[in-house]
């Protein structure tokens, strides 16, 4: 089979660059696939990962997050109106 892939690449394949170029070296040894998995699975890890910690509900946590920006944008407004303030009251102080 692998005799038969190696005459079919060096051959057969359209647009081959091996065709007229140096011989291939290909890995003869298998692959040797360990038991154990790089990574856990999705649903392995999330219920390894919260075992001590809380869980938020998405929705909750879009919530408190808008809320946020809310009040972080009326602080804003309400710093640029005090600072529109103070500027015309100096202003008027000036001109008086």
């Amino acid at each position: 089979m692998f005799q038969a892939w190696k005459a079919h690449l060096t051959t057969e394949c359209y647009n081959n660059p091996r065709r007229n170029g140096p011989e291939m070296e290909f890995d003869t040894a298998p692959e040797i696939k360990s038991e154990e998995r790089a990574r856990p699975s999705s649903s392995a890890s999330t219920k390894l990962g919260t075992s001590g910690g809380r869980l938020i509900d998405a929705n909750k946590l879009v919530a408190a997050l808008q809320d946020v920006q809310q009040r972080k944008k009326q602080e804003s407004l309400k710093k640029k109106a005090a600072t529109i303030a103070v500027k015309e009251t100096e202003s008027q102080q000036k001109s008086e």
